[in-house]
């Protein structure tokens, strides 16, 4: 199966141990120096054919948001005019992404479409990379997509698929990570606003 190098998976190939993050520290204690190595030699872009181009970020960076923008401290999705300029020239009429784990599908006002799966199992995170930000898909479930060629154009079926997560939850609980808990259990880092009551 064709993999995608992400962020995670370069800095597991790259950097040292003492300059990894909690997350990542955990990951390199776990993984052999082979294995690690096999994730920073995988590919940061894949072309499936003349009309999909998969990324991690956007095509000139794992650590880019391509369809987000930070708003107050929180991923919001980002205006369709700041699109196009984030792709450059991708040469395909599907671009898929991840790194904001958050799914989206989006036609760019060039006609491309971004499809954004969403995470498999981090539905919320928390960034400290200037400017700091939270990432929250809103519930716990393992999310793919599935894209389809019609004589329309691109089916995008968007998955949201339950697991156990409580024992996910527990886990990371048990790990030190009372962050990761939360939003394995929830799909929320902190507690959602509540609603006014109706008048």
């Amino acid at each position: 199966m064709p993999c995608l190098r992400g962020n995670h998976d370069r800095w597991l190939g790259e950097v040292d141990r003492a300059s990894l993050g909690p997350s990542d520290a955990f990951a390199f204690e776990r993984l052999t120096a082979a294995q690690r190595a096999s994730l920073g030699r995988l590919p940061a872009r894949l072309r499936f054919n003349t009309e999909v181009l998969a990324v991690h970020g956007t095509p000139n960076s794992d650590v880019a948001y391509l369809l987000e923008d930070v708003v107050e401290g929180r991923l919001m999705p980002a205006a369709a005019d700041r699109l196009d300029p984030r792709l450059g020239e991708p040469g395909a009429a599907v671009v898929l992404c991840g790194h904001s784990h958050q799914a989206r599908v989006v036609r760019t006002p060039n006609n491309v479409l971004i499809v954004n799966p969403g995470s498999v199992g981090c539905p919320g995170y928390q960034d400290p990379t200037p400017p700091a930000h939270i990432s929250e898909a809103g519930s716990p479930h393992a999310r793919y997509g599935r894209l389809k060629q019609t004589g329309s154009g691109w089916r995008v079926d968007l998955m949201a698929v339950p697991y156990d997560w409580s024992a996910a939850a527990r886990r990371a609980g048990e790990n030190g990570r009372d962050e990761w808990a939360r939003a394995l259990a929830t799909g929320f880092l902190v507690e959602p606003p509540a609603h006014a009551p109706a008048a």
